[in-house]
């Protein structure tokens, strides 16, 4: 009987389509579900645009744009700088990496992005 408000912003968000749906549960323990809406999102972010899920048991995922065909290169370090894993990207347009961190050890890592138009990092906790 009471309007309650509410807002949720979406940080570990994905390129492409990515789809919500709301639940709501009663105090009475009724449960009421939305309708599924959909969101096509774009980026207008050039270069490393996201890492996740953060934290991770098991993979991630990295989404870069590519501004030229040039492309660029992808690197996966330690806390300690030591490179783990490196690919090139290449073409322009927006490109999805997933790595496997099941064998790495828990902590942090950071991801780095390099190609003409400079330098990108951002870090993902490894756990469990």
């Amino acid at each position: 009987t009471e309007r309650r408000e509410y807002q949720f912003n979406d940080c570990d968000i994905r390129m492409g389509k990515v789809y919500y749906k709301l639940e709501q549960v009663d105090y009475d323990g009724k449960i009421t579900r939305s309708k599924v809406i959909s969101l096509d999102r774009r980026s207008s972010e050039v270069g490393l645009v996201a890492v996740y899920p953060n934290p991770t048991e098991s993979t991630i995922t990295i989404d870069i744009n590519v501004a030229t065909n040039e492309g660029g290169t992808i690197y996966i370090m330690g806390v300690n700088g030591m490179v783990i894993y490196q690919e090139s990207v290449d073409g322009q347009g927006i490109h999805q990496v997933t790595f496997t961190t099941a064998d790495l050890e828990n902590g942090i890592y950071y991801v780095r992005y390099i190609d003409c138009h400079g330098t990108a990092v951002k870090s993902f906790m490894k756990i469990k």
